[in-house]
């Protein structure tokens, strides 16, 4: 099969193999940003709920954003990243997420 699979039980005694818990393939989501006016909440497309901002990178015109800089945030299905100063007017805000 396509799955991890292990041994449960005594070897040539009793058991079996099987699927090991977790897999799936994780979705890697971008989206990309331009700010117009000075802004620092962005929301993410509907589905895109990346766990918490491990989860997430902020790139502000190519930056790397530190992940103490933002937080994220889930509540009926819908994320918002809060950076915590504004993006500058005229930059790009790449958000990559994973699910």
């Amino acid at each position: 099969t396509s799955e991890f699979e292990g041994y449960s039980g005594v070897l040539n005694v009793s058991g079996s193999w099987g699927a090991l818990g977790g897999g799936g393939v994780p979705t890697i989501s971008k989206q990309l940003f331009q700010v117009t006016t000075a802004q620092s909440i962005f929301i993410l497309t509907a589905g895109v709920n990346p766990q918490d901002a491990n989860y997430v990178n902020i790139f502000i015109d190519g930056v790397y954003q530190n992940s103490g800089t933002y937080t994220v945030a889930t509540a009926t299905g819908v994320t918002t990243v809060t950076l915590n100063t504004n993006a500058p007017v005229g930059t790009s805000v790449e958000i990559i997420s994973t699910t």
